[in-house]
C-alpha cells in the first residue's frame, strides 16, 4: 500500500531538524519502500505492507530513534487524499486568503472547533479545512486545534497537500 505521512514537529524552528535525504535513508532502513519527500515540508510518501496505524508507528518510532521529539505522523492513503481534494469547499475567497488543511492523527469531533479568527470551510473526522480571517496575527497558531481535541495534528497549506498527492503515486 502507498501512504503519505504529514509529520508534525519536524523542521519547524531550530528543533527537530532532519534533512530530507537523511529522513529518506532512515525510513528506508526502517522497512518502508520507495520513500520520497516533498521539499523540506515533513511530507513523505512510501510503500508499506500493513495498516496505516502500523505505518504511523513505524515512522514515529524511526524518527524518535534519532532523537526527534514529539513527532506525530498523520498517515493517509492516495484515496484519502483524493477524497479530501475532490471538492474545494472554500468557495470565493478574497485575494491573498490562504487555505489550510489540518490533519489529525485519529478521528475527533472537528465540528466543535471554533476560533474568532478562523473560518471553517469543512470539518471531517480527521481533517479540518479552514481559512484565517484578514487581520489575524502573522503566523496564526493552529496548535489550539490539537490542544482542544487532545489529538496530534499538523496544518498545511491546501496547495502543499495537493502537491503531496504526487508522493502517493506508485513507483515508476
Amino acid at each position: 500500500m502507498r501512504y503519505v505521512a504529514f509529520l508534525r514537529a519536524v523542521n519547524v524552528g531550530t528543533a527537530n531538524r532532519i534533512k530530507m535525504d537523511a529522513m529518506r535513508d532512515l525510513l528506508s532502513a526502517s522497512g518502508l519502500g520507495d520513500v520520497r519527500t516533498y521539499l523540506q515540508s515533513g511530507n513523505v510518501g512510501f510503500d508499506f505492507d500493513g495498516a496505516a496505524t502500523d505505518a504511523t508507528e513505524t515512522v514515529e518510532r524511526a524518527l524518535a530513534g534519532v532523537g526527534l521529539k514529539r513527532v506525530s505522523a498523520m498517515v493517509r492513503t492516495r484515496a484519502d487524499l483524493e477524497r479530501l481534494l475532490a471538492v474545494d469547499p472554500y468557495g470565493e475567497l478574497p485575494e491573498g486568503t490562504k487555505r489550510y488543511v489540518t490533519l489529525l492523527r485519529e478521528p475527533a469531533d472537528t465540528a466543535s472547533i471554533e476560533h474568532p479568527m478562523l473560518v471553517v470551510a469543512a470539518a471531517y473526522e480527521q481533517e479540518l479545512l479552514a481559512t484565517v480571517l484578514p487581520g489575524a496575527p502573522r503566523g496564526f497558531d493552529f496548535g489550539f486545534i490539537e490542544k482542544r481535541l487532545k489529538v496530534p495534528a499538523t496544518t498545511r497549506y491546501w496547495e502543499v497537500v495537493a502537491a503531496s498527492l504526487s508522493l502517493a503515486e506508485p513507483p515508476a
